[in-house]
């Protein structure tokens, strides 16, 4: 991941992350956690298709399914975007791997593979047969359709109350050393105020996880 390869290399004072440390990763920076978010499938506006499976993810992502009429929409190929960072790992593949595809890897020969998770959104947007996986928070802001999964629509509400099940969180990441202007900002960041600021960009914070638990 670009963020994490800067801030190994000194560029950055911190990073942000979708996605946990995995092997490879510098062992002595730190994640903290701040916020949740959700993977979502995004395709065009135009799609008439409206909800998806896990299965058929898995069957789109393995190359079983590479035809839209197989998903109920109009006949076209399914032209599928996925974010591979040059510098390791991406956030939401790693998380397609994690959450949906059980560590496997993207096998469809319909498959394209882009520097960023913006770009993809972008593809997404300008592709009428495109479709992809990114975050919540991201998706919400583009011109995109984002897909039911197992017939729920993916909402802040559905994410808290846990009934959209691919929740992942949110990462700050620091240094082992890091600056005391970023130890404040993260010490913002967890606290109450901060957490509500958060909720109120609408990301699901911490508080709102905590809440919906009492």
């Amino acid at each position: 991941m670009v963020g994490i390869e800067d801030l190994k290399n000194g560029n950055v004072d911190f990073a942000a992350s979708c996605r946990g440390r995995i092997a490879g990763d510098p062992r002595d920076i730190q994640f903290i956690q701040v916020a949740w978010d959700a993977l979502v499938f995004i395709v065009h506006k135009s799609n008439p298709v409206n909800n998806i499976s896990l299965e058929e993810v898995r069957s789109v992502y393995s190359g079983r399914i590479t035809n839209w009429s197989e998903l109920g929409g109009r006949d076209g190929p399914i032209e599928l975007f996925v974010s591979r960072s040059r510098r390791g790992l991406s956030g939401v593949e790693s998380s397609v791997r994690h959450l949906v595809l059980d560590g496997k890897t993207v096998k469809s020969p319909n498959a394209s593979f882009v520097a960023s998770s913006g770009i993809v959104e972008q593809l997404v947007e300008e592709t009428p047969d495109g479709f992809a996986a990114t975050g919540y928070t991201s998706a919400r802001k583009r011109n995109v359709k984002m897909l039911k999964v197992n017939g729920v629509y993916p909402t802040v509400k559905a994410i808290i109350d846990g009934k959209y099940g691919l929740k992942r969180p949110l990462f700050l990441v620091i240094p082992p050393d890091p600056k005391p202007e970023v130890i404040r900002f993260v010490s913002f960041a967890l606290s109450e105020d901060g957490q509500h600021f958060i909720s109120s960009q609408g990301v699901v914070s911490l508080l709102d996880l905590r809440e919906e638990d009492r």
